[in-house]
């Protein structure tokens, strides 16, 4: 009878499964929304990758909004694949651009960090985000009784002084024994 020889060989896979698990490279993304105009927000995009940080940009396309460039890591051994995404969107009624930084191999933090930078790069370029517009008023409620759609000349107790208006008689009718026509007569 064999007793003791499977502990030891799960414990050799479940190993094996959490070191592939830990190695495996994250696929995460950061996304944020800047409150600028798209085409500032495109210029410091690419000044921070290519100028600030150094970063070889393989590609780049404004119409479409993105940039696919090289990430070096801190010590410069190593580049990684990045992409940045730029899209004009509308918050709350407010024309913004979303970012969304990518480096799959890396973890998320970087994605962060760059994001961050420039959050605050715009800052110190262009000043405090646009403020938000002012929320819509809503539409005045009409007071209790009225009809949507009515004018307040329509309203029935209006006029109350006046006689009521009559239906206007059809050509060749006679006028009713009650009408101010009789009257005259």
């Amino acid at each position: 009878m064999r007793t003791g020889t499977a502990l030891p060989g799960a414990c050799v896979a479940l190993a094996v499964l959490v070191m592939s698990l830990g190695s495996t490279p994250a696929a995460a993304r950061t996304d944020g929304t800047l409150a600028y105009p798209y085409d500032q927000v495109w210029t410091s995009t690419v000044r921070l990758i290519r100028i600030d940080y150094g970063y070889a940009i393989r590609e780049k396309d404004k119409d479409d909004g993105y940039v696919l460039f090289e990430y070096k890591d801190a010590r410069g051994e190593r580049t990684y694949k990045g992409s940045v995404q730029l899209a004009r969107v509308t918050e709350r009624d407010q024309k913004v651009v979303k970012v969304i930084f990518e480096i799959p191999e890396m973890p998320s933090y970087i994605e962060s960090m760059l994001l961050d930078k420039l959050k605050q790069k715009m800052r110190d370029e262009y000043g405090e985000p646009l403020p938000p517009p002012p929320p819509k008023k809503p539409p005045a409620q009409a007071p209790p009784g009225d009809k949507p759609g009515k004018k307040p000349a329509d309203k029935p107790d209006e006029g109350k002084d006046r006689a009521p208006a009559e239906a206007p008689a059809e050509p060749g009718a006679r006028p009713s024994a009650s009408s101010p026509t009789d009257a005259s007569r």
